[in-house]
């Protein structure tokens, strides 16, 4: 008996004897609900219930708890830095924008890009994240690569401009 063989003859009567030991029936186990309260705190202190509180009214850090209805003792669930309050909406939607575009995507040849801003450089790297490729532009708003000598797969495009840095998923086929 080779020892790969004699391994899996152990881990199997391992697992065996575990399940035997421990096995939990689904009528065992009833999952708990917490209906506990649940709580904003500003950073002056201020609480909010959660269904109160509509949109955040103050710079600093926010914490979401619960109150623990048997002693009355305040479970932190998680903390939010708040760091801007103006036009949020404005720019959510603005950040939503298509800025960006590359086709045709999946791609066998040449790869096209559009950029909303004057492109400088442009770099593309496999998952690993190995540089495979660096275009130097001359800040142009479109350009097109030959990717026909790339291995199939899924590629990251960066695209560097004066005002920013943006990642870009592509595939070669």
């Amino acid at each position: 008996m080779s020892i790969r063989s004699l391994f899996m003859l152990i881990c199997m009567s391992i697992i065996f004897s575990a399940n035997a030991q421990f096995s939990i029936s689904s009528h065992d186990y009833e999952p708990e609900i917490d209906t506990s309260p649940r709580f904003w705190q500003d950073p002056t202190g201020t609480v909010y219930e959660e269904i109160e509180l509509i949109r955040f009214n103050k710079i600093g850090l926010w914490s979401y708890f619960r109150q623990n209805q048997a002693d009355g003792s305040q479970v932190i669930i998680s903390d939010r830095y708040v760091y801007c309050l103006e036009n949020l909406e404005q720019r959510s939607s603005e950040s939503k924008k298509e800025e960006t575009r590359l086709y045709p995507n999946p791609v066998n040849t040449n790869l096209n890009i559009i950029h909303s801003k004057p492109m400088t450089e442009l770099e593309v790297r496999n998952l690993n994240g190995q540089l495979i490729q660096k275009y130097n532009l001359s800040s142009k708003y479109i350009a097109s690569i030959n990717v026909s000598t790339y291995h199939q797969g899924v590629y990251l495009l960066t695209i560097i401009s004066n005002q920013e840095v943006l990642s870009k998923f592509f595939v070669v086929n």
